[in-house]
């Protein structure tokens, strides 16, 4: 199961790079990814959260919205 998910986010992830420019789309792929991979363990493995874990995924979509900032504005 979790090689078809490998290769399923494999292709998914080939298929977003060649329509997007990869130097905007990598980082906010990867700032995506922490941030879903934090939640599933909070919610499937009941991680405990500390105040810097929080406060590290508000950096985190901060610097996604600041990613973003430029298309939002153009709307």
């Amino acid at each position: 199961m979790g090689l078809l998910f490998y290769i399923t986010s494999f292709l998914l992830f080939l298929v977003i790079v060649t329509r997007y420019n990869l130097s905007y789309i990598y980082p906010l792929l990867a700032g995506c990814v922490y941030v879903a991979v934090f939640i599933a363990s909070v919610i499937i493995l009941k991680e405990k959260v500390s105040f810097l874990t929080v406060g590290g995924m508000i950096v985190i979509l901060i610097g996604i919205l600041i990613l973003n900032l430029e298309k939002i504005l153009l709307k």
